[in-house]
């Protein structure tokens, strides 16, 4: 599973937090190191990624993610090849997804 650099600007992930993420091929299962503001890091699997949207789990709850548009929280850009999100949704985890 490979690697992939992200930066947010917020202290934590959350329902408007924008994020950018420095891949060009993103696929399932891969992982995000997603650097927050104030040094904080989280570890994110890639669950589902294509043009309209991006859907991330990290400890359990699943981020559904929209792609960036003017008037969301600001960004960072990265250097190379980037895209740019916004979480849309947060769902928690399953009962059985906790214990299984």
């Amino acid at each position: 599973m490979p690697h992939h650099h992200a930066i947010t600007n917020s202290p934590d992930l959350g329902r408007g937090a924008a994020f950018t993420i420095q891949s060009g091929a993103l696929r399932c299962q891969d992982i995000l190191d997603l650097l927050l503001a104030e040094g904080g890091k989280v570890e994110a699997t890639v669950e589902r990624f294509d043009v309209t949207g991006l859907t991330i789990r990290q400890d359990g709850a699943i981020f559904k993610c929209r792609p960036w548009r003017m008037g969301d929280a600001e960004v960072r850009r990265l250097s190379g090849t980037f895209s740019v999100w916004t979480i849309d949704q947060v769902l928690e985890a399953a009962e059985d997804d906790v214990h299984a």
